[in-house]
């Protein structure tokens, strides 16, 4: 039995966990393409009509529960 090479590696995980840093790793190691979300936070934002830098400030100046009352 030989194993098939994976076309796609998905890295889930909060922000700061080392997704990217492993991502970029990965990719240059197998020769693959990053692809990566981050570039592209605005379109798919928004059709849920999420703003980040709302999400930041709610955050910043009234702490975690607001910004868990923004996300849902």
């Amino acid at each position: 039995m030989s194993a098939k090479p994976c076309p796609t590696i998905i890295l889930i995980g909060p922000e700061g966990a080392g997704k990217t840093t492993i991502g970029k790793a990965l990719a240059e190691k197998l020769d693959r393409e990053l692809f990566s979300l981050d570039r592209h936070r605005k379109e798919l934002y928004a059709p849920f009509n999420y703003d980040d830098s709302h999400a930041n400030k709610l955050y910043e100046q009234e702490g975690v529960e607001a910004l868990l009352k923004y996300w849902k």
